[in-house]
C-alpha cells in the first residue's frame, strides 16, 4: 500500500473511539498526553528544537491532522509541518503563578485540524527551564512516547555536537496498520462467540458503582493521588505471583478488582486495561496501536484470592487471544443480547506497564509524573517537574510503575463525582489489602482487613 501526504485515510476503529471521546468533553482536553521536565542549565535549546522537528519529520503520525469528510472522520499526513514550538520567559511571575501558567498550557485543548504535538520551554523566576511535551492521544499510545523520546535523544546528541543526522525512512507503519484494521473491522465468528459468553456471564460491561457525591455524567475533570509500597512488600507480592503461577500484573489487577468489589458490593466488576497490540515490525513505530481489554471479575460467596487469580488470569489470556474486537462491536453484541441497559460502559481503567522500554532510565515514572524521578534522553539528563493532571479520560484511572525498588501508584479520579477523602481512604485500603494478600493469598476475600489503625481508633 502506497501512503501519500495530503491524501485522506480512514481512522483505525480504536482511533475513531478516541476521536468521538475528544468531542464528548466540553473542554476537549482530556486526551492531552503531557509531561514536564526540568532541563539542566547547559541544555542546548537550539539542538532541542531541531531534535523535536526531526522527530516530527520522522514519524508521520505526529504530523497528521484529523478532519471530517462527508460526515466521516479522516486523517491526513501533512508533508511539511513546522513544529508548534514556543519558548517563553516567565521569570516575572511568582512560582505559584508560573506553575499555574504551565498547567494552563498543558491543559490547552488541541485543534485536531491543525496539529497533535506541541513543545514548550518555559523559564521561571529561579532561572529553571521547564520542558513541556504535549501530544494528543489520538496520535500516540504509551509505547510511542518511549519511541519518540529515544529518537529525540539520538537527534539531540548529534545536533548538540554540530552533526547532521543521516536520513531515515519516514515511519508510515501506523497507516498500513490502520488500513489493515479497517479491512478487519468485523471480528471472527470465534471471537464473537467468545465475547458473547463473557458478556452474558458478566451481565454486560457496566460501570463500577462506587460511593459518589453526584449522579452526574463523567465531567472529564481530574484530581490525583500518589502513593507507594516499599521494596519488601513489592518483593513479597512477586513471590506470591510465583507461588501461584501468575504475574505481578495479575496480582495487582486482581487486588484492585477486590477493592472495587468491597466498595461497591457488585458481583461483576469490569475494568479496562490497555494492551500494547504491537508486533516486532511495529515495536519502534509511532501511532495509536493500543487496544483496551475488558476484564471482568465474578465475585461469589466464599471466593478466595487464589481462586480469583486463576479466574482473572484465564480471562486476561482469553481477552488477548480475542483482542481484535472493537468497543463498537462489543456494544453491538450487548445490544443484540439485551445487555445494554446500564449504558454499556466501563468507567475504571487499570494500567501497570512493566516492559523494559518503560522502566529503564526511569522513563515510566517520569511519564507518570512521579516527583524526584530522573532519567536521560541520549546525553540529556532530566528530572521530573511536578505537574498535576486535572483531567481524566475515565472516572477512575489507576496506574502503577516499579520505582526505586518498590511500586508507586497514581490514582486519577473525577472530583465532581468522588470525594477526595474517600479516594484517599481507598489508597490506604489498597495497601492494607496488598499486605493481607502477601501474608496469605489463599484467604476468602471478605476476610482481608481493610481498616487502617487510625480508622480503628475512630469512634
Amino acid at each position: 500500500m502506497t501512503i501519500t501526504a495530503g491524501k485522506s485515510y480512514s481512522l483505525s476503529p480504536n482511533q475513531e473511539n478516541l476521536w468521538r471521546s475528544h468531542y464528548l468533553s466540553s473542554e476537549q482536553n482530556h486526551l492531552n498526553m503531557f509531561t514536564s521536565w526540568l532541563l539542566p542549565a547547559d541544555a542546548d535549546i537550539s539542538a532541542l528544537k531541531l531534535s523535536f522537528q526531526s522527530v516530527l519529520d520522522r514519524y508521520a503520525s505526529l504530523r497528521t491532522i484529523y478532519e471530517m469528510v462527508d460526515g466521516i472522520p479522516v486523517m491526513k499526513i501533512m508533508e511539511n509541518q513546522t513544529l508548534d514550538f514556543q519558548q517563553k520567559n516567565l521569570s516575572h511571575l511568582s512560582l505559584e503563578e508560573f506553575n499555574k501558567s504551565l498547567s494552563e498550557e498543558a491543559h490547552t485543548p488541541f485543534d485536531l485540524k491543525k496539529c497533535t504535538m506541541k513543545v514548550r520551554i518555559l523559564e521561571n523566576c529561579i532561572f529553571q527551564k521547564v520542558l513541556l511535551i504535549n501530544i494528543h492521544h489520538i496520535a500516540i499510545d504509551g509505547i510511542s512516547m518511549m519511541v519518540i523520546m529515544k529518537e529525540f535523544g539520538r537527534f539531540y546528541d548529534l545536533y548538540s555536537q554540530g552533526k547532521e543526522p543521516e536520513e531515515r525512512e519516514v515511519d508510515l507503519k501506523y497507516f498500513e496498520f490502520s488500513a489493515n484494521k479497517e479491512g478487519q473491522a468485523y471480528p471472527s465468528t470465534e471471537s464473537l462467540e467468545y465475547w458473547k459468553k463473557r458478556l452474558q456471564g458478566g451481565k454486560g460491561i457496566h460501570p463500577v458503582n462506587l460511593p459518589a457525591k453526584s449522579s452526574d455524567h463523567h465531567s472529564f475533570k481530574g484530581d490525583c493521588l500518589f502513593f507507594s509500597i516499599d521494596e519488601k512488600l513489592a518483593n513479597a507480592l512477586k513471590e506470591t505471583a510465583k507461588m501461584n503461577d501468575s504475574s505481578l500484573y495479575i496480582i495487582l489487577l486482581s487486588a484492585f478488582q477486590v477493592l472495587l468489589h468491597r466498595y461497591s458490593q457488585q458481583k461483576h466488576i469490569w475494568v479496562g486495561t490497555p494492551f500494547f497490540n504491537r508486533t516486532r515490525k511495529t515495536l519502534k513505530s509511532v501511532g495509536f496501536y493500543a487496544n483496551t481489554l475488558y476484564i471482568d471479575g465474578a465475585f461469589t460467596e466464599g471466593l478466595t484470592f487464589s481462586e480469583l487469580l486463576k479466574q482473572i488470569s484465564k480471562k486476561f489470556e482469553g481477552s488477548k487471544e480475542h483482542k481484535e474486537i472493537t468497543y463498537s462491536s462489543l456494544m453491538r453484541l450487548m445490544q443484540d443480547n439485551g445487555l445494554a441497559e446500564e449504558q454499556g460502559r466501563a468507567n475504571v481503567m487499570f494500567n501497570f506497564p512493566n516492559m523494559r522500554s518503560v522502566t529503564k532510565n526511569n522513563l515510566g515514572p517520569a511519564f507518570l509524573g512521579i516527583g524526584g524521578a530522573k532519567g536521560k534522553f541520549g546525553s540529556l539528563e532530566f528530572e521530573v517537574y511536578p505537574l498535576k493532571r486535572n483531567i481524566t479520560q475515565f472516572e477512575i484511572e489507576f496506574d502503577g510503575i516499579e520505582f526505586n525498588g518498590g511500586i508507586t501508584f497514581r490514582l486519577l479520579f473525577d472530583p465532581e463525582k468522588y470525594d477526595g477523602n474517600l479516594m484517599k481512604r481507598f489508597t490506604g485500603h489498597f495497601i492494607q489489602l496488598l499486605r493481607g494478600i502477601a501474608k496469605n493469598p489463599y484467604a476468602v476475600l471478605e476476610e482481608y482487613p481493610l481498616l487502617l489503625e487510625s480508622e480503628k481508633n475512630t469512634s
